[in-house]
């Protein structure tokens, strides 16, 4: 949890690298899977459009573990 928690340079680093590396799998997915074709002009858009979903679902994660940090009377940092 610390990769969600912590704001370091090398932390934010990580969390967009995971963001990017998911939404590349899914816009190249037709390639994996072969069972659908995507146009070539639609990826960038799949990826910003997956990056820009993970990005408040990791904030969420961080405020749902820092709200049970708090609950249990412990200190966030």
């Amino acid at each position: 949890m610390k990769l969600f928690n912590s704001n370091g340079w090398q932390y934010r680093l990580a969390r967009t690298a995971i963001q990017a590396v998911i939404g590349t799998m899914l816009a190249f997915g037709d390639k994996i899977i072969g069972k659908y074709v995507i146009d070539d002009v639609w990826r960038p858009f799949i990826v910003a459009l997956v990056m820009n979903t993970l990005s408040p679902i990791m904030a969420m994660i961080k405020a749902r573990d820092e709200d049970l940090v708090d609950s249990e009377g412990s200190s966030v940092n």
